[in-house]
């Protein structure tokens, strides 16, 4: 599967890191681990690593499909949902911006874009200065 995650209850965060081709299919089964997994709580901010992407299948009826699925899964009225996207070139920001608009105007989840690992965790508050070194603190 070109995607893999890991729930990080400590920081309150599900780590999703793709590869390959991207494929709508392939998020709405892994969104059904996820909820499965005994850590998961729902309203976990999301960190999506896209840098290991090397394209996507454009299936406007799946990515419709997975935003409903996500919303399941991460919709908590409690609170806005924080999403920040990895996306370090053009191709991996055009795919996180079709995904984020699955919700746009819902004001129920808060998407960021950014280029760089440092950058990602920023924005999540996470004082760590890479990917790898928060996965090994877990």
């Amino acid at each position: 599967m070109p995607v893999t995650f890991r729930i990080l209850p400590s920081q309150y965060l599900i780590y999703l890191r793709y590869h390959g081709i991207l494929a709508a299919e392939d998020n709405i089964r892994v969104l059904g681990e996820i909820v499965a997994h005994p850590d998961f709580r729902k309203g976990m901010r999301a960190l999506v690593d896209l840098t290991g992407i090397d394209g996507w299948d454009p299936d406007y009826l799946a990515v419709m499909r997975f935003g409903a699925r996500e919303a399941e899964v991460h919709d908590d009225p409690a609170r806005p949902t924080v999403v920040v996207c990895l996306a370090p070139n053009d191709e991996t920001r055009r795919i996180a911006q079709i995904v984020n608009r699955t919700w746009e105007g819902s004001g129920r989840k808060v998407a960021v874009t950014v280029d760089t690992e440092p950058e990602a965790l920023a924005v999540l508050g996470i004082g760590l200065p890479s990917i790898a070194a928060m996965l090994q603190s877990a």
